[in-house]
């Protein structure tokens, strides 16, 4: 009995305690031998995903989420699928980093603002799950995708209500919607599509389809390439770079043509001169 209690408990783990047992399988070389991450390739790392692992009282905690981002510092995107989580509460903890312009340059004088300590993080999956008070995005002000497939929890619309504090942000949703989930309790899918779309206008794209229902092509950076999000600029600067260029091109070969047209004159007029006046305005 005491045994069996013992290795439950061990299955529960902190944050700090699944970063350690995700950072073994992440640092193996090519040929499988297991190295050791740097504390550089910690600070650096964007992307951490801790699929499987269980965190104590199935839950992650406020303290977790401070202590993955002071591990992960440039954390942008964070999984936890299939982890038997019940429970996400709110990040609630800060951090200092330098306040910027509008173009998002940081200032030259160095001043220091401070904001949620989970603001970087753009994408979260928590899949395979059972949370159902979606209330902690709240902690997340610059969440752009969030993905909740299978998550027996979320079993009505008005859940969803929660996802108004990022409103402004979010642009991809996916959810389990389909007839198993009773369409979130509305009548068809259509109904649903609609009454997401009331609850978060700004939204791109809910189960990869748009607010009309057509499916959208989408690239793995969180970028829908239908919506033409990033390749409008693209295209702008390279249109800007072409005709500036063919600009440039053209004043080029009108300066050497009249240049050559005016050299030609010149030799023109020297030919049809007398000897005399040439060897004179030579002199």
């Amino acid at each position: 009995m005491h045994s069996t209690t013992q290795k439950k408990i061990s299955k529960m783990a902190s944050m700090i305690d699944n970063l350690e047992a995700w950072a073994k399988d992440a640092a193996m070389d090519d040929e499988g031998n297991a190295t050791e991450l740097t504390q550089d390739d910690w600070e650096s790392c964007e992307e951490v995903s801790l699929d499987d692992k269980t965190f104590a009282g199935n839950k992650i905690s406020s303290a977790d989420w401070d202590a993955l981002v002071k591990k992960c510092p440039s954390i942008e995107a964070f999984s936890s699928v299939d982890s038997k989580l019940t429970a996400i509460e709110t990040p609630t903890g800060t951090k200092m980093e330098p306040k910027v312009d509008e173009d998002g340059i940081p200032l030259e004088s160095g001043e220091e603002e401070e904001v949620p300590i989970c603001k970087a993080i753009q994408v979260l999956d928590l899949s395979k799950n059972a949370i159902g008070d979606l209330s902690f995005v709240k902690g997340f002000p610059e969440l752009i995708s969030l993905t909740m497939l299978e998550n027996t929890a979320i079993t009505k619309v008005e859940q969803l209500e929660a996802l108004k504090a990022v409103e402004g942000t979010l642009q991809m949703l996916e959810l389990d919607t389909d007839k198993t989930a009773n369409f979130l309790g509305c009548a068809d899918e259509e109904a649903l599509r609609k009454k997401v779309w009331e609850i978060i206008p700004n939204l791109v794209g809910f189960n990869g389809a748009n607010s009309d229902g057509d499916l959208l092509d989408m690239d793995m950076a969180g970028l829908l390439e239908e919506e033409g999000f990033g390749d409008e600029e693209e295209d702008d600067m390279d249109m800007v770079n072409w005709d500036q260029e063919e600009e440039d091109f053209e004043e080029e070969d009108f300066d050497e043509d009249f240049d050559e047209e005016e050299e030609s004159l010149e030799e023109e007029e020297d030919e049809g001169e007398p000897e005399a006046k040439r060897s004179k305005k030579t002199e």
